[in-house]
């Protein structure tokens, strides 16, 4: 009869976590919150720019398609930015935005007051104090609505 024997292999990462001389995990999300910090003021710009684009875009006339085809773009944009970020909600409210311009059907009529609620939204959403998640959850949950009566399904 044979015996087999597994030898177990150390990962990498295992060798390097036990390894003495090692940042622990609190050390490196300080490090990270501070190596992104000069990246926040850049961030907030980007995303106060491309809410004054939604609010151009819904404004302005011209063919539905090219117009709803820049909204997904400027939310996606918002998306990006606010991700690294505490901006949690924001981005929550962008993706819903995505979702419902994703939704669009080509040569459709679009509810272009979905945008405007959207903008206001997340511009509410930045000036709350972070510690009021309460009310930013109730932000959503409206959002999140909006988009269940336009059809759209929320994932998990």
């Amino acid at each position: 009869m044979s015996v087999i024997t597994w030898v177990r292999r150390k990962s990498r990462l295992a060798s390097l976590i036990s390894a003495p001389g090692g940042i622990s995990v609190g050390a490196a999300l300080k490090a990270a919150d501070a190596n992104l910090a000069p990246m926040r003021q850049e961030a907030m710009a980007v995303i106060n720019d491309r809410l004054n684009t939604l609010s151009t875009i819904r404004s302005e006339d011209g063919p539905t398609d090219a117009r709803v085809d820049r909204v997904y773009q400027a939310s996606s944009t918002i998306l990006d930015a606010a991700s690294p970020f505490d901006l949690a909600h924001v981005s929550r409210a962008a993706h819903n935005l995505c979702e419902i311009a994703d939704s669009h059907q080509y040569g459709r009529p679009f509810d272009w007051r979905v945008v405007d609620v959207h903008v206001r939204a997340m511009s509410l959403l930045m000036s709350l104090p972070t510690d009021d998640t309460a009310a930013r959850d109730q932000v959503l949950q409206g959002l999140y609505q909006l988009a269940h009566k336009k059809g759209i399904a929320q994932k998990a």
